[in-house]
């Protein structure tokens, strides 16, 4: 290994290791430019036959419970709640962020 090799390797490494869980987080946990809260990226709830989904995801802010929901993913949450004192068994809907 040449001189060069060396020093170029460990800034690779380093830059690696800086930007890899900035990429991640920016792209699949939305927790970059001030939006600290964890991201479900889909919301999704099915039971025997009856399934309701959306394309938008709900988030919590970081140690919190309050919650930011697109009005697709309410539509949703509603359609379960409509649901679910129908359904037979015992039922539970617990809602967290990652």
């Amino acid at each position: 290994m040449s001189k060069l090799q060396i020093p170029l390797i460990a800034t690779l490494l380093f830059a690696w290791l800086l930007l890899g869980p900035w990429w991640y987080a920016k792209n699949y946990c939305g927790a970059i430019n001030g939006a600290a809260n964890n991201r479900i990226p889909t919301f999704y709830f099915a039971d025997g036959n009856f399934q309701t989904s959306a394309t938008h995801h709900f988030s919590f802010e970081t140690n919190t419970a309050n919650l930011h929901i697109s009005d697709e993913v309410q539509n949703s949450i509603a359609e379960i709640a409509q649901y679910l004192p129908t359904a037979t068994g015992k039922k539970e809907l617990v809602l967290t962020g990652l």
